[in-house]
This record gives structure tokens, sequence and C-alpha cells, in this order.
């Protein structure tokens, strides 16, 4: 898994982020000169706009996140994962 503050993970969003309106731009010009269906060319806009305002923001958060270290691992940002926190104990 990547780490929070790894290169790697910056590098994969911010290449995610830029190649994501690239690649909606691009299919947005094939389906309007296919003529696709308007709903489903404007549901796919939809989808296109808010999937690449996400990566924007995550981008922002990663970058921010290793400059400042506000979460060092996954574990700092998620909280630790319950099934392995907790035990079960019996009484007697």
């Amino acid at each position: 898994m990547l780490a929070l503050t790894s290169n790697a993970l910056l590098i994969l969003v911010a290449v995610a982020a830029i190649a994501w309106p690239v690649i909606g731009t691009v299919w947005w010009h094939r389906s309007v000169r296919a003529r696709r269906s308007s709903v489903g060319r404007t549901l796919a806009g939809w989808l296109f706009a808010v999937v690449g305002q996400l990566l924007a923001i995550a981008l922002t958060f990663l970058v921010v996140n290793n400059e400042f270290a506000f979460y060092t691992s996954w574990t700092d940002l998620f909280g630790p994962n319950v099934a392995e926190t907790t035990s079960i104990r019996s009484q007697g």
C-alpha cells in the first residue's frame, strides 16, 4: 500500500488529476460528434466534472499534508482499525 506521505502517491494523484480532464474532454468531443444520447452525455459530463474536482482536492490535500505533516500515516488519518484493536475479554 502506498504511504500517505510518499512521493509515489503524490505523483499518482497528480497524473490522474491532470489526465482526467484531458480524457474527459476527448471523450466529450467524440460523443458530441457521434451524436450520442444527450442524457447519457450530460450524466457522464457531470461524472467527469465531479471526479476531476475530487482529484484536485485530493492533490491539494496531499501537497499540504506532505509539506506540514498533519497526518503521517493512514492510521493517523482514519484512526486505528476497530477489528485490530477490539479484544473480547471473558469475566470469570
